[in-house]
């Protein structure tokens, strides 16, 4: 578990914490079915690079990829920073890879480095999806999201992320469930087709008799869209006609 916003007593504020937290499920459940002290199954990592929240966490041949999200302080006004008591908020425009070392007796990061992008990275409270690519090999896709740099609307292009690198997707046009949501990754082997299902959330686009339609204000929708990737790496969105039984989705 990495990082997270809430409310710290030290600091009588609102805080991202610098924390990643190990849970050793066994000795967690061992210690409540005992009804026992759980807290040797916790084991703590104090780190600058681990205050993120609103990005995503991926696992790839033993290494962990934070991608995306940011840095934020102070209690939340979505009039923006300068109003109330105000906040601190910081992307990290960054895919941040690092292993953990002996992780169930003294955890450390271990091997950790950045990769940054101030233009095509700057994305939080979105959705990444791990990915077959038509190689053959994994990794995962970051879609949508929120904000662009220069106007407080969701991205419509997605990022690839390999073992190797990264790669912008301007190809990508992704208009509906552009907030975290609930999602589900398919892979068809037999059309060497992967598939990226989002169940409803908060968009920019969405149907409305039919029509698709635009609201600047990024309401919660009912939609229930997927991204194609076919076997020649071309990515394409579709809606279903069936939609959410209500706003649900967004944070799922």
């Amino acid at each position: 578990i990495i990082g997270g916003y809430g409310y710290s007593t030290t600091a009588a504020d609102h805080k991202t914490y610098p924390v990643l937290t190990v849970v050793n499920l066994a000795d967690l459940a061992s210690k409540m079915d005992n009804n026992q002290d759980i807290s040797s199954a916790f084991s703590f990592v104090e780190s600058p690079n681990m205050a993120v929240t609103g990005g995503y966490l991926g696992f790839l041949n033993d290494t962990f990829y934070l991608v995306g999200g940011q840095e934020f302080y102070g209690r939340y006004n979505p009039m923006g920073p300068t109003h109330g008591p105000g906040f601190f908020q910081q992307y990290t425009e960054e895919i941040r890879k690092f292993q953990v070392a002996n992780p169930t007796t003294n955890p450390t990061l271990v091997n950790y480095h950045a990769i940054k992008d101030s233009d095509y990275l700057h994305r939080r409270d979105y959705n990444v999806a791990p990915q077959i690519f038509p190689d053959g090999s994994m990794g995962f896709t970051a879609f949508s999201g929120v904000f662009k740099k220069t106007v407080d609307l969701p991205w419509e292009d997605g990022v690839d992320i390999r073992e190797q690198g990264y790669q912008h997707r301007a190809d990508m046009v992704q208009k509906l469930s552009q907030y975290h949501s609930a999602k589900l990754p398919i892979y068809d082997p037999a059309e060497e087709k992967m598939y990226t299902m989002f169940f409803g959330g908060i968009a920019q686009y969405f149907y409305a008799n039919g029509s698709l339609t635009s609201d600047p204000n990024v309401p919660f929708v009912k939609t229930i869209s997927f991204i194609e990737r076919d076997k020649n790496d071309s990515l394409k969105e579709y809606s279903l006609t069936k939609e959410m039984p209500g706003y649900l989705g967004a944070g799922a």
